[in-house]
């Protein structure tokens, strides 16, 4: 018989928890954003890592990104954390809208996933 912490370190994912946030709402919601190809992180430690990022990151030329209104909206909500169900319930469309707004917004930045992309706005002064 497999070990269970064995079985689950072999689960594949991304992301953080909060131990002295966790709960059984916030572990059913990280899950939840996991199978739907996100990385679950709590806000509060995603604004420290991009604060860092600020402090000691490399200042690379930045690109000038022009966004439209709508997805400027979708940017900042990125940056507070929200999926893209939040993202949609939000702006009051379908999830399949934000899901084409958050793609618009990678594109722009030319940002492999999220959280590059909001890093990427922080450093041009839009977040």
């Amino acid at each position: 018989m497999q070990d269970r912490r064995t079985a689950i370190g072999d689960l594949p994912g991304d992301g953080f928890l909060s131990l002295t946030d966790l709960s059984q709402d916030a572990l059913a919601g990280a899950i939840e954003r996991t199978l739907a190809g996100e990385v679950p992180m709590p806000p509060k430690l995603a604004r420290e890592l991009l604060s860092m990022h600020r402090i000691q990151g490399p200042r690379a030329q930045a690109r000038v990104t022009t966004l439209t209104p709508r997805e400027n909206e979708t940017l900042q909500l990125m940056a507070s954390g929200m999926s893209n169900k939040q993202i949609a319930r939000a702006l009051t469309i379908s999830t399949h809208g934000a899901k084409r707004l958050v793609g618009s917004v990678l594109a722009k930045f030319d940002a492999p996933n999220r959280t590059a992309a909001v890093v990427s706005a922080v450093n041009a002064g839009l977040v």
